[in-house]
């Protein structure tokens, strides 16, 4: 049984936040005090950062975590199918 925090199944904006507010990834990394790859890995969806992470990254862009981080629908109903007696 799945998850929620199985990396397939969690989005994210962090790419297009980015992008709006027109900062490299390399400048980000260093706000955040991460590495680049832990950004490059998250903004691919490859890797689901931990809470501190994510919280940084929301208080960074001034949104709310569900404005950043989100399940595709088709995802949540499935999941939500499968808990199902």
């Amino acid at each position: 049984m799945k998850t929620l925090m199985e990396k397939q199944d969690i989005k994210n904006n962090l790419g297009k936040y980015r992008k709006w507010k027109n900062i490299t990834q390399e400048d980000l990394a260093k706000d955040l005090k991460i590495s680049v790859k832990l950004l490059r890995m998250i903004e691919c969806e490859d890797h689901y950062p931990k809470y501190h992470v994510r919280s940084a990254i929301c208080r960074y862009f001034d949104v709310n975590h569900d404005q950043m981080f989100y399940m595709e629908v088709a995802e949540w109903k499935k999941l939500r199918k499968e808990k199902e007696f």
